[in-house]
Order: structure tokens, then C-alpha cells, then sequence
């Protein structure tokens, strides 16, 4: 590895370590699936409209689930963008320490 790849490596590494989770953990398999595709649903409003759209119920109608789910699993929209965010981050250097 060259200097730049180990240093980008090593930086993706310490932000995916230092984004703590806020949600509710699943207790359920079927649970955490769902859990997901509330994140994955946060994410894609995120890129297409911006952080000021995503609301529980942008969030439930996008990831096709009851608004109750998006609430019981995130107290707020400030667990709900951070549990993304730190999703993101964790995906990301995933990616990066397969492409190093």
C-alpha cells in the first residue's frame, strides 16, 4: 500500500469507529432487516431532496412501512440521520479497505 491509500484507509477506519449507534437495537432478525431499509429509505431521501426532507413520514411512505416503525425504532430525526450517516461511514470504509 502507498502512503496515500493507507492514510485514506486509516481515516475511513477511525470515523466508521467513532460513530456511535443512537437507534433502538432489533432484537429480531426480521427486525433489523427492517431497521435497514428505514436507513436505506433516510439515505436515499438524503441524496434526492436533501437533509431537510427527511421526516418519519417521507422516511415510512419511501421504505414502504408504517410510520410507527420509523418512531419505534428512532426516538427522533436526530437518531434516525445519525444511525444513516454512521451507516454510510461504516459502508463506505468498507468499500475502501476492499478497493486497498
Amino acid at each position: 500500500m502507498t502512503i496515500a491509500r493507507e492514510g485514506a484507509a486509516g481515516v475511513a477506519s477511525a470515523v466508521a469507529k467513532s460513530v456511535k449507534y443512537q437507534g433502538r437495537k432489533a432484537a429480531r432478525e426480521g427486525s433489523e432487516q427492517r431497521r435497514q431499509v428505514i436507513l436505506d429509505a433516510a439515505m436515499r431521501i438524503v441524496v434526492r431532496d436533501g437533509v431537510r426532507a427527511v421526516r418519519h413520514r417521507a422516511v415510512a411512505a419511501e421504505a414502504c412501512v408504517p410510520l410507527s416503525a420509523t418512531t419505534y425504532y428512532f426516538k427522533d430525526i436526530d437518531d434516525l440521520l445519525t444511525d444513516a450517516f454512521a451507516q454510510y461511514v461504516q459502508r463506505s470504509a468498507d468499500y475502501l479497505a476492499r478497493l486497498w
